[in-house]
């Protein structure tokens, strides 16, 4: 008596490389798409620290320009903001057309081989108490050039030297390390209405990931000169 043996046919070679293809091809879409939001959730964070930065400096400059105008009745010896404003934001850093540093930023977020535009600044919100106001203006408004480079990261205030870490920093550190992809402009009026208003630019730049150009967002906050306010 005999018995037949029967073999079940396997997958040809050509139906195993078939099928390492297609795991490849789904893989690698996979991997694609991860690594795609990863890089539009890190850019979305990023620009949402930069606007954070951006509005932190409007509010600043609403506040130094609010106490000025609170000081004109004032006493002379009793006002606080009044120098700062005057000789610190305003005197020898106003430009007169927006073109000026509009047309100054390249690919690399350098200004004329800058990382800022020139008479620019940044204000130290952590430092916008009356004494340092008044006893040491410098402290409050940042323009020495070596403090300013391209932004790492994003645009941000660095405090005390800090380094990046998850750790939050405290809001003790009120010296001013270093500022990066982050700066304000000044734009006063035309002549013709006697510097009636000043316009305060107000701009970020910085390598976003994934983005072949830089990311720039700004904001202009808009204050008046209550000195050449025209009245009835």
């Amino acid at each position: 008596m005999s018995a037949t043996v029967g073999f079940k046919k396997g997958d040809t070679i050509v139906e195993v490389m078939f099928a390492f293809a297609i795991f490849a091809l789904v893989a690698i879409i996979g991997l694609t798409l991860m690594n795609l939001g990863i890089q539009t959730a890190q850019a979305s964070l990023e620009h949402t620290m930069a606007r954070n930065e951006i509005f932190v400096q409007a509010e600043a400059i609403r506040f130094i320009h609010s106490s000025f105008v609170a000081e004109l009745n004032m006493r002379t010896a009793s006002r606080d903001y009044t120098d700062l404003w005057d000789n610190y934001l305003i005197r020898n850093r106003v430009v007169f057309d927006s073109s000026d540093f509009d047309t100054g930023i390249i690919n690399d977020c350098v200004w004329n081989g800058r990382s800022h535009p020139n008479n620019s600044f940044v204000i130290n919100h952590r430092n916008l108490g009356a004494d340092a106001a008044r006893t040491n203006p410098n402290s409050v408004v940042i323009d020495n050039p070596d403090r300013f480079a391209p932004a790492e990261l994003f645009p941000r205030i660095l405090f005390n030297n800090q380094d990046d870490s998850n750790v939050i920093d405290s809001v003790n550190n009120t010296v001013v390390s270093g500022v990066e992809g982050l700066w304000v402009a000044v734009v006063a009026a035309p002549f013709e209405h006697n510097r009636s208003f000043f316009d305060f630019h107000i701009r970020a730049c910085w390598r976003a990931p994934g983005k072949r150009v830089p990311s720039q967002i700004g904001t202009v906050v808009r204050v008046y000169n209550p000195r050449f306010v025209r009245r009835p």
